[in-house]
């Protein structure tokens, strides 16, 4: 699959966001639309994270009944362990948890790009 020229982020749909914003960050039915709009229009990669807020939970309720799949770059939220000086298993642990609670949210089997 070709990923488009443009990526949506979607950090404002799910938290306040933007230096600019001066707004409340859209409701789910505008959120919604945006999301359509840029998905007729061809955008197939949208940007998100956990630390967006609902922003994973808004792009799995709008792709989970199209046919054709996006492209999803999320990111992995701060490492947070209980031992100050985590090993190995316990980041990797962290990392699993995290991946299998976004790919949940976004109602999707793999997460094609994480950061």
């Amino acid at each position: 699959m070709e990923i488009s020229k443009i990526t949506l982020g979607t950090a404002q749909m799910g938290m306040k966001y933007g230096i600019a914003n001066k707004n409340k960050n859209p409701n789910l039915k505008k959120s919604l639309e945006i999301l359509n709009f840029a998905f007729t229009n061809g955008i197939n990669c949208y940007d998100t994270a956990q630390v967006y807020g609902e922003s994973e939970k808004i792009l799995g309720q709008f792709f989970k009944r199209k046919r054709k799949k996006p492209i999803i770059i999320s990111k992995l939220p701060k490492i947070v362990v209980k031992e100050r000086n985590p090993n190995f298993e316990q980041v990797y642990n962290f990392m699993k948890k995290s991946l299998s609670e976004s790919t949940k949210q976004l109602e999707i089997e793999k997460l094609p790009i994480c950061l």
